[in-house]
């Protein structure tokens, strides 16, 4: 249930068109403009300044620590593009391999 709720906050941050998605451009965006030091990771202050342009208010620093640590997979503060695109963005639909199939006749019986 937290990883539900982690997910929706991270969706209304990055989601710019409102549809309730989020796109490789949207994710992107998001990072260039809160990434404020430019290494390619969100930490808590990048976090608490990106919640308070988009959502228009303040976040619990509790909560923000959640949204970050529930993405970390090495314990740190912070988090990169992988680990918030493995989160937001849909996976490539998985190949779809079709076999060719011999041609339908319809053959009238002869008499």
């Amino acid at each position: 249930m937290l990883q539900a709720l982690v997910k929706r906050l991270w969706v209304r941050l990055v989601d710019r068109d409102g549809d309730g998605r989020c796109t490789p451009a949207e994710l992107e965006g998001f990072f260039e403009r809160f990434d404020a030091n430019g290494d390619g990771e969100l930490q808590l202050s990048e976090l608490k300044a990106a919640f308070a342009a988009r959502v228009g208010g303040e976040a619990s620093e509790l909560v923000l620590e959640q949204m970050l640590s529930n993405l970390s997979r090495d314990g740190s503060a912070s988090v990169n593009r992988a680990q918030l695109s493995e989160l937001l963005l849909d996976p490539a639909p998985p190949a779809v391999c079709k076999t060719p199939q011999e041609p339908h006749h319809r053959h009238s019986p002869r008499y």
